[in-house]
């Protein structure tokens, strides 16, 4: 792939909702171009809740997201100030564009070779498990159409008569485009990347597809996996579902990925309880009379004392947790009393960087305190420092789901949490509340009352000490 001096190469991935665009970059395209130098992927999700661009970042992979719009509906604006940013700043050997399942590749190969680059190809994915219901639709067609190598995904979900009517189908409708299955043919795939430059086109109408509807559900509660997957494979007007949630049957947040019939999974680490887009023609607020009920709890209910997963975010009124099992609020704060006992092993103070004017109002025994953000880099690099400097145990006074963070290093049984929600209910104590006022009342009842307050952290101490050593 050698392009023209000074003329960046750019290869444009397309492919319908679901295709598996992000896994093939993330998969296949990045280890096989990466002894070829620098590149970069530009990235856009449809929809409000990002998706494909965090899955590739935690791949390591330079990424640039199209903001405030969609790249399927427009040639200007942002993608045209994404694409001179990278010409100007990151300055790849090669930018990968993954267009959104929904991207109409003419104006997108218009607006490449406008901004000065090379297009080599347009590998497009053919998702075979959705190629029976989609083979009509005209967006679907036409990015067939403008592809230079066409990859038949997801072959070995259907039967072998099914997967030689999609490739019949795709040489009959683009015979100028090579067709690979994926998985399967890969030993000479990069080749093919890059035999048959890209042509732009005379402008056409935009075309539109049954699928561009997209309604993004934040969940009350915590929603049954299974119960959804079910519930999914009665609505055929939903096309495609995608986000990071907690589900019930988790204990941290899944990325969903979900595309006719077909669901994938992954771990991943995030402070909130997150969002699902759904796309087809049925997406709109009215699927949430249809979805199934998420898993709640009555307020004061503490009958059940099984584990919740670590990510559920139990903001009951009234609630605490003590080694696993609910109490009640008075409860789990006598056992927190009793677990920062200045007597007891040396313990270490996790504030919320937001909450910094908590740190002035500890004046007790010997107290190391650091000032984090909820980045899991600088929560690892805090926790990390109270180890080194000697704390064995651990008071967490931030977002729920980073507290788990700071509980790897010190152990479940060593770590008590005071955050909005019980996000760790295996902890020593879970308390919930973190609003200023009661984690002023409690720290100050914690150092011992009346002294007199310390001097205030320094702010700039993000991942740092807010002070060596406070004393009373």
């Amino acid at each position: 792939m050698a392009a023209r001096a000074g003329v960046p190469e750019t290869l444009l991935v397309t492919g319908f909702l679901g295709a598996g665009k992000t896994t093939f970059i993330r998969e296949h395209l990045a280890p096989m171009l990466a002894a070829g130098g620098r590149f970069a992927v530009l990235v856009n999700d449809f929809g409000e809740v990002r998706f494909d661009g965090p899955l590739l970042r935690r791949a390591g992979l330079a990424v640039v997201e199209v903001e405030g719009g969609c790249i399927c509906c427009t040639a200007g604006g942002h993608l045209l100030d994404a694409l001179h940013r990278i010409r100007s700043e990151l300055a790849p050997d090669l930018l990968i564009v993954e267009g959104s399942g929904l991207a109409d590749p003419w104006p997108l190969l218009e607006a490449l070779h406008a901004e000065g680059f090379q297009v080599l190809g347009a590998p497009c994915l053919v998702d075979a498990l959705a190629h029976a219901r989609l083979r009509d639709d005209p967006l679907y067609l036409r990015q067939i159409d403008a592809a230079t190598l066409l990859l038949v995904s997801k072959a070995s979900l259907v039967a072998s008569d099914a997967l030689d009517a999609v490739k019949r189908f795709l040489a009959g409708r683009r015979p100028a485009a090579a067709v690979r299955i994926l998985g399967c043919d890969d030993a000479g795939l990069q080749p093919l990347l890059s035999s048959a430059a890209a042509a732009t086109q005379a402008r056409r109408p935009r075309v539109h597809s049954a699928a561009e509807r997209a309604w993004a559900w934040r969940p009350a509660g915590l929603p049954s996996l299974a119960a959804l997957l079910d519930w999914l494979r009665t609505e055929p007007d939903i096309y495609r579902v995608k986000g990071v949630c907690q589900f019930a049957e988790s204990v941290t947040p899944l990325a969903l990925n979900w595309a006719f019939g077909h669901a994938s999974t992954m771990a991943v680490a995030q402070d909130d309880p997150g969002a699902l887009t759904f796309l087809g023609p049925a997406a709109g607020p009215a699927l949430q009379r249809r979805l199934p009920a998420c898993i709640a709890w009555d307020a004061g209910d503490l009958a059940d004392d099984a584990p919740l997963p670590a990510g559920a975010f139990d903001r009951r009124p009234g609630i605490g947790y003590v080694h696993g099992c609910a109490v009640t609020e008075l409860d789990a704060a006598e056992a927190l009393l009793t677990f920062c006992d200045p007597l007891a092993a040396p313990l270490g103070l996790v504030v919320d960087a937001a909450l910094q004017s908590l740190a002035a109002v500890v004046t007790g025994a010997r107290v190391r305190i650091v000032l984090t953000d909820h980045r899991y880099a600088t929560l690892r690099a805090a926790a990390a420092r109270l180890v080194a400097a000697g704390a064995q145990r651990a008071l967490v006074l931030t977002r729920s789901a980073s507290a788990e963070v700071v509980a790897s290093h010190f152990g479940a049984e060593r770590t008590a949490t005071f955050t909005p929600a019980c996000c760790l209910q295996h902890t020593a104590v879970a308390l919930t509340g973190l609003d200023a006022r009661r984690a002023v009342a409690l720290i100050d009842l914690l150092a011992g009352g009346g002294r007199a307050p310390a001097a205030g952290p320094d702010p700039s101490s993000i991942g740092g000490f807010c002070t060596p050593v406070l004393r009373g």
